[in-house]
């Protein structure tokens, strides 16, 4: 990994440090020593990613807030740059750039003299996946180059502080085939020249070795092609770009172009009468680059050199295997950390309220139904719409006496899994909390998966891929809400059910919700347990409903229960009724004796009664919320 440290410019150190947040050392760690860790106190804990001596791993620990480790393998202890040195075998400042480019900071540099430069003789759009324009880079002669960022109500700031840094031709690139080549040359003239003859292209912003890691995503899964011109500096170029894309490329070639002079490109091969179809070929020829490897060695390339970063992938043996952390609950017994789950149920089975409780509870900090949780921030996907939410988290504060926490953040666009643009935004947008997600609700897959197939396992298999692409940047439980079939299965593809780790069933029998563990993948299955629905005035006289829990096993409030209640309210109105005149009724309208004392029962604890004392003589009336209309109130 080379640095990228700007040549003009530079770096500070405190403002590098100023601007690493949490997802930053989180992202850099995780980079180097895996997404597998758990808490320790403020640490968070691993294995070493620089020992292999033994299976027994001592372990490794790293700060989310100030970025120390402590490496028990070595007893070494330092900072995150000292970290990066030992990861990438390279110097102090090399490892403080490497960090800068995880932070965005880009070194000032000395302005030019006013007028300087002259007028551009080229200008570069850098646009992101939306087709937004992110920043321009400024093309001079003689050679030189300067970027812009277009200034709120119009005109220019000359520098790219605070942008997000993107590959040129970004939404090209994510249009066209993954089949294709993608060629990388070193510039963006280049790249122009590239699609005008037929090619998928990209290059990085600001010029030879600057290619920082963020960039890589796009190109996942991609054929990448690096075309370096013809000096030593490109050369160094393209074996810093694929020694990043290493590990997320398909595939990566280097191709040196025949024939070119001293420092040509790309474009001089074409003017000097190269062909789209020679160049297809000399691709085609090319062998595919390793780690260690220059484009002049590859026909002497005959092993497996030691590679020159951590790989994208470890192999463990079963002792190593089995000392990696248990999975941790998120809500106990319920829900795990890092992994996807499922909340199913049919239309009007109130799935949404199952989800938005919990994540409420788990936002806050407080025991979800009994069920102890972690705390952490939540995510929210509202893609059926955000209406009737407010009223839902104002039910919810009303009921449980506490203003719901601040960390629960919603989202009101319905993003597309299917697109990868979309969940690279989602991802960017997270990446700017003060602290990642440990829950991630999506409400509902079908809302995020417009335009394509349920049932096709194809399709089924993108989306999820979406999903768990969430789930590894973040290590959250990402939790799909989905509807099921005629038959009371999960809806679509079986590729949605196999690739879960946990799936809650919801059913619902008129105020009585009962939860049923579908798949718990690497826990004990949760016992079914019932939940009821309890109306609960907000604001404005209006009324929304909060999910209470219940230890009824027969169905509190059942069909039985509500004539029962009926009866009471027709009959005897807001004066109520003792036992015997209310029992005397419903034996009249054919309601058995041991249903009606079940269903008084129910309603009490349901909260849709009330009785003036307890034991003989007690009248009942029905409350407010026993007295509502059982017609839509949300």
């Amino acid at each position: 990994m080379t640095a990228t440290a700007s040549k003009n410019g530079h770096i500070d150190k405190t403002e590098v440090l100023s601007r690493l947040s949490r997802p930053h050392v989180a992202a850099i760690y995780e980079r180097y020593a895996g997404q597998q860790h758990r808490a320790a106190g403020e640490w968070r804990k691993c294995a070493s990613p620089f020992y292999t001596d033994s299976p027994a791993n001592p372990g490794f620990n790293w700060h989310p807030e100030t970025g120390h480790y402590k490496d028990h393998s070595k007893d070494e202890k330092g900072d995150i740059f000292d970290f990066i040195g030992r990861a990438e075998r390279c110097s102090f400042t090399e490892a403080v750039s490497i960090v800068a480019d995880a932070v965005g900071y880009v070194p000032r540099t000395k302005p030019a003299t006013k007028g300087s430069l002259g007028t551009p003789v080229a200008t570069y759009d850098y646009r992101d996946e939306a087709g937004t324009l992110l920043y321009q880079t400024l093309r001079f002669d003689p050679k030189d180059f300067r970027q812009r960022q277009p200034r709120a109500g119009g005109g220019w700031i000359n520098n790219l502080q605070d942008v997000r840094r993107i590959l040129y031709r970004l939404p090209e690139l994510l249009n066209a085939s993954p089949t294709d080549d993608v060629l990388i040359p070193a510039g963006e003239k280049d790249v122009d020249r590239a699609i005008s003859e037929g090619f998928v292209a990209t290059t990085n912003p600001l010029g030879e070795g600057k290619w920082i890691h963020g960039l890589s995503e796009p190109l996942r899964s991609r054929h990448a092609v690096a075309i370096p011109d013809n000096d030593d500096t490109g050369r160094e170029h393209v074996q810093d770009v694929a020694t990043k894309l290493y590990g997320i490329a398909e595939t990566i070639k280097i191709v040196t172009l025949p024939g070119l002079p001293e420092k040509g490109d790309l474009s001089d091969w074409f003017d000097a009468g190269g062909t789209a179809e020679e160049l297809r070929h000399l691709i085609m020829q090319a062998p595919e680059w390793r780690p260690g490897t220059t484009d002049e060695t590859f026909d002497d390339y005959d092993e497996t050199p030691e590679p020159t970063r951590a790989p994208r992938f470890t192999l463990v043996t079963p002792s190593q295997l089995k000392q990696r952390p248990a999975p941790e609950w998120m809500i106990d017994g319920i829900l795990l950390e890092d992994s996807l789950s499922a909340i199913v149920g049919g239309p009007g089975s109130f799935k949404s309220f199952v989800a938005i409780d919990m994540a409420l509870s788990i936002a806050g900090g407080h025991p979800w139904n009994g069920h102890a949780v972690r705390r952490g921030p939540v995510v929210y996907i509202s893609a059926e719409g955000s209406k009737g939410v407010p009223k839902r988290i104002t039910a919810w504060e009303n009921y449980h006496g506490r203003t719901a926490s601040e960390e629960c953040y919603f989202l009101t666009d319905a993003v597309q899994f299917m697109e990868t643009g979309d969940v690279e935004e989602l991802l960017f947008a997270i990446g700017l909390l003060p602290v990642r997600p440990v829950y991630v609700v999506v409400d509902t897959l079908a809302r995020t998966m417009l335009g394509y197939e349920e049932n096709s396992s194809k399709d089924m298999g993108v989306y999820i891929a979406g999903a768990d692409r969430i789930r590894s940047a973040t290590s959250a439980n990402v939790c799909l809400l989905h509807h099921v079939n005629k038959s009371g299965d999960t809806r679509g593809s079986t590729a949605l059910p196999g690739a879960l780790d946990t799936i809650i069933e919801v059913k619902r029998d008129d105020d009585i919700l009962t939860l049923t563990c579908g798949k718990q993948k690497d826990a004990e299955e949760f016992t079914s347990f019932h939940l009821l629905r309890r109306i609960i005035e907000v604001d404005n006289d209006d009324t929304s409903l909060v999910l209470i829990p219940s230890d009824q096993t027969g169905g509190a409030t059942s069909a039985n229960d509500r004539k029962v209640k009926a009866i009471l309210v027709d009959v005897f109105g807001d004066a109520g009724a003792t036992a015997s005149q209310w029992e005397k009724a419903c034996g009249e309208a054919g309601i058995a004796h041991t249903t009606f004392f079940r269903a008084r029962k129910n309603l009490l604890q349901a909260g849709e009664i009330t009785a003036d004392k307890e034991g003989r003589g007690a009248r009942y009336q029905p409350t407010q919320f026993g007295m509502e209309d059982d017609g839509d109130v949300f």
